[in-house]
């Protein structure tokens, strides 16, 4: 007896599907205080942060430049992503490769 693809995965579908998933009993709703104490005893880790502002982004430039001419490079390649976004603020993201 052979069987094609279509056979097959019609049975499958039929066999799987007559299966019964037993049901997963969802927790009981509960109070949430008091927290325990390791939740309790975290502390915000974004209390003294700040956004990223034009001064400090070109002391990003500057060193890179500094680097650069210590370096003898003349000129780098700045491709959409992370470092254009570390350097100039501009969330852009690759397409279809460089640019």
């Amino acid at each position: 007896m052979t069987i094609d693809r279509r056979r097959f995965t019609g049975l499958l579908a039929g066999a799987l599907g007559g299966l019964t998933l037993p049901r997963v009993r969802e927790p009981a709703p509960g109070p949430c205080d008091p927290l325990p104490k390791t939740v309790a005893a975290l502390k915000p880790m974004t209390g003294d942060v700040h956004p990223i502002d034009a001064t400090e982004r070109a002391a990003r430039r500057e060193h890179a430049r500094r680097l650069m001419h210590e370096q003898g490079f003349g000129a780098i390649v700045l491709e959409p992503g992370a470092s254009m976004t570390y350097f100039t603020g501009v969330s852009w993201w690759p397409s279809n490769g460089p640019l």
